[in-house]
Parts: C-alpha cells; structure tokens; sequence
C-alpha cells in the first residue's frame, strides 16, 4: 500500500502485475493473494480503485473543472473511456459526470 500510496504506479496505464512484482521484489502470486485476501477480485481490481480515487481528487481540484472527465479519466492511468466509467460506477454506484456535478454544488 505504501508504495502505490508514495510512489502511485496506477497513474501508467500500462502498468502490469509482473512490474509491481519486480519493484517490490516478490512474486505475482503473492500479489495476487494477498489482493484477494483484501476483498479485491484482482490486480486490474486494485488499480482500478486507486485510480478512480483519484479521479475524485482531480475533480475537487478547482484548476480541473475546464477539463473534460475523459481527459482526467487518462490523467489518472486508465488506458480507456470503458473501463474508466464501468469502473467509476463499480467503486462509487454512479457515473462520473453525476459525481462530478454533486461536488460541484455550493
């Protein structure tokens, strides 16, 4: 956790287990277990939920909101438009564009 929290390696979409593997010097499996045992299906599963956190960050920042959703979406490491919204709505229950206009209300 520390190192995806100091170091945020879900921002490459491109990033792959073996690569998280190698920098913190263990095994895909053991990446995958230890994921598992923390209520996450798999690696794209957890990079996916720090990427959509921070999606939420980018949209509480005021110099992002000329910014498409699409464009922060890639901003924070996902490497498409459909798995940034299924994922999106997976980890909060609604889409982008209605999170992004709630926080937005005074």
């Amino acid at each position: 956790m520390t190192y995806y929290e100091t170091e945020k390696p879900y921002l490459d979409p491109k990033l792959k287990a073996i690569d998280v593997a190698n920098e913190l010097q263990v095994s895909q499996r053991q990446i995958a277990v230890v994921l598992k045992a923390n209520g996450f299906s798999g690696f794209t599963n957890f990079n996916n939920k720090f990427r959509v956190e921070e999606v939420k960050r980018q949209f509480e920042v005021s110099d992002n909101a000329a910014l498409k959703i699409e464009a922060i979406a890639t901003q924070s490491g996902f490497g498409s438009r459909q798995s940034f919204y299924t994922a999106f709505e997976e980890f909060t229950g609604v889409n982008p564009g209605f999170y992004r206009s709630e926080i937005s209300k005074p």
